[in-house]
């Protein structure tokens, strides 16, 4: 039996227990539909400013600083866990369920047939579990577990992927949320961290220099004792792990230098797990997974930085332009993800060129516009999609800096409109090379380019800018008057 199909087919298992979950009734279709939405990577920076607005609202200065903390561990966590399932997805290249079983399988939307494994949804959904989990009571805890359940079903209810892909999702989210938590550690952590990093290279700074003099034995003892200092930490239990392996083989000891290449393997998984054995000096005379009694002046050492581990430790605030952007950043992140909501039920309910009459002078549509808003060089060559692409993603740059700026609460709220717009469009552009629209007024026979949510968006944040414009410059007038 090959490993794919004990580990991922199951024995027949993953296929029957797809097939249960696939068959929904069509009142459930929008339920799975919503938690599929809700599970997507594109809610991602509408939660990192979610949580900067947060943590300027905490009332506490602990709270601010453990929800920004938090905040930064997810931007983390997003960036491994994104390049890390991209590896997976195109370097396994799993086929999905309508390549599997063809017609028969329940499909919403367009059915995709390659790259399954993991589920990119369940990922993401266990990274924002992961990451909220420290921050609320056990009742929201509950609901954050509801919601990995529903994120999860919901992709098999879709006919997107199988359960086996659903689970590799969620163990490799909680995974990079906990090499996150490594890589951004609390202000005491971090301080902790310094010290002892620095105590165990003096220890190894002084076996360079006895390896240098050829006094390996001393050199050895030296790297056992910067072993017991920095194996709490990856950076100096790993590089201690090198030095011994340079020593292992100038002295032409092969058992140590296949024990140190097997720890050198090892130690990334006992930091992710956080199983080391506290203690052991790290030679391959020991076992690797049994913890050892301290030496005193080593425990001397270790006790006296953890009691002056928070004498440098100044109050933390959230830095003030987070402060200043996050409430505005969430704003255009709102509209952006109502906008892009729309479009995926337009996209993937309604057939292209459908028209549903409301009123006599409006009609809910489905089109594509290649050009910019209101199909503005909608039929140019090609080249505009390229080119109103990098126009909106510059103009959201420098429109998400504007931002961090004090301004008058009407000019904000103008550029966080346009951001959004221009965000909802962007997104558009860069996914399906157009940008889909839904809104068609008309008034005998004469119909209004039909438009969506993003460029309501950008053109009610002009308005509101001009409006702000000609205010100022009126209270101007009558401040000089």
């Amino acid at each position: 039996m090959s490993w794919k199909a004990l580990l991922y087919d199951w024995n027949g298992a993953n296929q029957a227990l797809f097939l249960a979950a696939n068959q929904v009734s069509d009142m459930l279709t929008p339920l799975a539909w919503l938690g599929s939405t809700l599970g997507s990577y594109w809610g991602a920076p509408l939660v990192l400013t979610s949580l900067g607005w947060w943590a300027q609202r905490a009332s506490r200065l602990g709270a601010s600083q453990a929800i920004t903390l938090q905040m930064w561990r997810f931007a983390v966590a997003c960036l491994f866990a994104f390049v890390l399932a991209s590896m997976l997805k195109w370097g396994l290249d799993f086929p999905r369920p309508p390549a599997v079983f063809g017609a028969i399988v329940h499909v919403i939307g367009e059915a995709e047939l390659h790259h399954s494994f993991p589920s990119g949804h369940s990922v993401y959904a266990a990274l924002l579990v992961g990451t909220l989990w420290p921050l609320v009571s056990a009742p929201l805890r509950s609901l954050l577990m509801g919601f990995l359940l529903w994120v999860g079903w919901s992709r098999l209810a879709l006919g997107a992927h199988f359960p086996a892909d659903v689970l590799a999702g969620w163990a490799l989210g909680f995974v990079c949320v906990r090499i996150a938590r490594h890589l951004v550690p609390t202000i005491a952590e971090a301080a902790h961290r310094r010290r002892i990093t620095a105590a165990s290279n003096e220890k190894l700074q002084a076996a360079a220099s006895a390896y240098r003099a050829g006094e390996l034995n001393l050199a050895f003892g030296l790297m056992e004792e910067a072993h017991v200092l920095g194996q709490r930490y990856f950076a100096p239990h790993w590089r201690t792990h090198a030095w011994m392996l340079r020593a292992g083989m100038a002295r032409r000891d092969m058992c140590e230098v296949a024990g140190q290449f097997g720890r050198l393997f090892i130690t990334p998984a006992g930091h992710l797990t956080g199983r080391l054995p506290i203690g052991n000096t790290g030679g391959a005379n020991v076992s690797a997974f049994v913890p050892m009694p301290i030496p005193d002046h080593l425990q001397t050492i270790l006790n006296y930085q953890a009691n002056d581990m928070h004498s440098d430790i100044r109050p933390h605030n959230a830095p003030s332009w987070l402060a200043r952007g996050a409430g505005w950043w969430t704003l255009a992140l709102l509209v952006a993800g109502a906008d892009q909501a729309i479009k995926y039920a337009v996209h993937t309910g309604l057939p292209y060129g459908a028209s549903i009459p409301f009123t006599n002078f409006f009609n809910f549509v489905h089109r594509w516009n290649t050009g910019a808003a209101f199909s503005f060089l909608a039929d140019a060559g090609g080249w505009q999609r390229y080119f109103f692409s990098a126009v909106a993603i510059i103009a959201a740059v420098v429109l998400g800096w504007m931002l961090t700026k004090l301004r008058p609460k009407t000019e904000a709220f103008g550029y966080s409109l346009i951001l959004g717009g221009a965000l909802g469009n962007v997104i558009d552009r860069i996914h399906r090379g157009y940008v889909v629209d839904f809104l068609d007024f008309h008034w005998q026979g004469w119909h209004w380019p039909a438009f969506n949510l993003a460029d309501i968006g950008i053109c009610v944040g002009a308005a509101l800018l001009v409006a702000g414009t000609f205010h100022a410059s009126r209270k101007h007038q009558a401040s000089q008057g």
